[in-house]
C-alpha cells in the first residue's frame, strides 16, 4: 500500500478562532484584501473580522456572487493585482474563498483565466488565508476552485499547489447566522463529499477515515441544525464540512458531483441541492461495484444492509438518502425541479465533461447505463436497481 496526502500547512478550528487572524495576516505583511460577497460583506465581516485586522491596512472586496463566472474571477484577479498587497484573506461560502484562491493564484499572469483550464496552477505571490461562513463546500482545505467559464453551461474545476490556502480558520462561530436554505444545501454538499470521496477509486486508508467521520457528523446533525441552531451542532457540521474538504482534496468526487453540474443549468438550484437530488440513484447504481462501502453508508442513515445482497444494499442505500431529503424537505427526484426526460441526452453530454470525476467513478460510467439512470432520476423510481435498460 502507498499513497500521498495533501493538506493545507496550518488549520485553526475552534469557536473563536477568528481572533488568530491579526497575527496570521500580519505574516505575510502589512497589507490585506477581504474577498467576500455582499451579505457577509455586510454582516459577517464588520462584526467579525475587521475587529480582528486592527493592525493591518485592510480594504473590502465584496462583489462575489453565488455559482462565480468567468468575468467576476478577472475582477477579482485585477483588484489583487491593483492593490499589491501581502495576502487575500477570503471570507463567506464556497463561491467566496473560491474567487479568493483564484485571485491569489493567478493575479501574477496576465493571462486569460480560460487558459488555466486543466492546467496546473502551481505558482503565487501572495499569501492566502480562508476563513468559511459556511459548513459545505470544505474549499478552505482544497486547491481546487470551481467557475464556469464563459460559453460553457458546466462549471469548470480549476486545481494546483496555488490555491491550497496557508492558512484555513474554521470557526464555526461564522455560520450561526446562516439561513436555513444554505444551511441545508451547504450541509448537504458537505455530505455528498463524504460519500463520493469514501466510494472514490483513488480513496486511501487515511481519506476514508476522514469521509467516515464527515457522514458521520452530518448525517447526524443537519437535520437538527437549522432548527436548534446550537454550538454543539454547528461544531458537527463544521467539522463535517473540514474533514470532507481534506478528504476530497486527495481522493475527488465521482459521478454525483459530475450529474450535479450536468443538469444545474436547467433549473439554478444550489449546488448542494444539485448533487443531492440525483444521489439517491448514483448510490444505487455504484453499489454494484463495492457493496461492502454502500453498506456502510446506509447503516450510517440507519438502515439494516448486508453487504453479501448487493440488490439489498443498493435499494436500501437510495431509499434512506430519499428519506433523508425528504425529512430536510429537499426533492428527492428530478421532476420536481422541471427536469424531463427530453432533457436527459444533454444531461448525458454535460456529465461526461466532467471527465476526471467520471474516471473515479467506481463503477464505470457507461452511456446506456446513465440513460437509465436518469430517467429513474425523473420518475423517482428507487424499487429496482437495474440499470441495463
Amino acid at each position: 500500500m502507498r499513497f500521498r496526502v495533501s493538506s493545507v500547512r496550518d488549520v485553526i478550528f475552534g469557536w473563536n478562532a477568528i481572533e488568530e487572524l491579526e497575527e496570521i495576516a500580519g505574516r505575510f505583511g502589512g497589507k490585506a484584501i477581504i474577498i467576500t460577497g455582499r451579505n457577509v460583506g455586510r454582516q459577517v465581516v464588520p462584526k467579525h473580522v475587521l475587529p480582528q485586522l486592527e493592525g493591518v491596512h485592510v480594504d473590502v472586496w465584496s462583489s462575489v456572487t453565488p455559482e462565480p463566472d468567468e468575468r467576476l474571477v478577472e475582477m477579482a484577479r485585477k483588484a489583487v493585482r491593483d492593490g499589491r498587497y501581502d495576502v487575500v484573506i477570503g471570507v463567506g461560502g464556497g463561491s467566496a474563498l473560491d474567487v479568493a484562491k483564484l485571485a491569489a493564484g493567478l493575479s501574477h499572469s496576465d493571462k486569460p483565466l480560460s487558459e488555466f483550464s486543466g492546467a496546473e496552477v502551481s505558482e503565487r505571490e501572495y499569501g492566502l488565508v480562508l476563513c468559511p461562513t459556511t459548513a459545505g463546500t470544505g474549499s478552505e482545505v482544497t486547491n481546487l476552485a470551481v467557475v464556469k467559464l464563459e460559453g460553457s453551461e458546466v462549471r469548470r474545476v480549476f486545481e494546483g499547489s496555488a490555491l491550497q490556502a496557508d492558512v484555513a480558520i474554521v470557526d464555526p462561530q461564522l455560520t450561526l447566522s446562516l439561513p436555513k436554505s444554505v444551511t441545508v444545501s451547504s450541509g448537504l454538499d458537505a455530505l455528498c463529499h463524504a460519500i463520493e470521496s469514501l466510494v472514490s477509486l483513488v480513496s486511501n486508508p487515511f481519506t476514508e477515515m476522514l469521509s467516515m467521520r464527515a457522514m458521520e457528523y452530518a448525517v447526524e446533525s443537519l437535520p437538527l441544525v437549522p432548527s436548534e441552531n446550537s454550538r454543539d451542532g454547528r461544531e458537527r457540521m463544521s467539522l463535517a464540512s473540514l474533514f470532507a474538504g481534506m478528504a476530497i482534496n486527495n481522493a475527488g468526487t465521482v459521478l454525483g458531483h459530475a450529474l450535479g453540474y450536468a443538469h444545474a443549468p436547467l433549473h439554478g438550484k444550489p449546488h448542494g441541492i444539485s448533487v443531492a437530488v440525483t444521489m439517491p440513484y448514483v448510490l444505487q447504481y455504484n453499489s454494484f461495484a463495492c457493496s461492502e462501502k454502500h453498506a456502510t453508508i446506509a447503516r450510517a442513515f440507519g438502515a439494516n444492509a448486508d453487504e453479501r445482497d448487493v440488490r439489498n444494499v443498493a435499494i436500501a442505500v437510495g431509499r434512506v438518502f430519499a428519506e433523508f431529503l425528504d425529512e430536510l424537505g429537499v426533492p428527492s427526484n428530478l421532476s420536481e425541479l422541471g427536469v424531463t426526460e427530453r432533457d436527459i441526452p444533454s444531461i448525458v453530454e454535460r456529465t461526461f465533461a466532467s471527465e476526471k470525476h467520471v474516471l473515479r467513478n467506481p463503477r464505470p460510467v457507461r452511456r446506456k447505463e446513465l440513460f437509465a439512470l436518469l430517467e429513474k432520476a425523473i420518475t423517482g423510481d428507487l424499487d429496482d436497481p437495474d440499470f441495463s435498460s
